[in-house]
């Protein structure tokens, strides 16, 4: 297993890329993982396909939680 965080643009405030930098280091104590920062923009959505590994399985996180959500139960059932 692997883990590869792709995220729509940088983490510009200092407290926030210090957060990411020591969660990122954690995970990679138990898993290999990478960080990938793309640009927005208008061909935003085939840079994010393309940063997908075919056989990834695939978790979207949105900012403001408003995307549809799915339930505990069923979060543990997909892992």
């Amino acid at each position: 297993m692997r883990l590869i965080v792709i995220a729509v643009g940088k983490a510009k405030e200092p407290a926030l890329r210090e957060w990411l930098d020591d969660y990122l280091a954690r995970i990679r104590a138990h898993v290999p993982c990478s960080e990938i920062e793309l640009r927005d923009g208008k061909h935003v959505e085939q840079a994010l396909r393309a940063a997908i590994p075919p056989e990834a399985y695939t978790v979207a996180l949105e900012v403001f939680g408003t995307a549809d959500q799915i339930g505990r139960a069923s979060c543990r059932e997909r892992v």
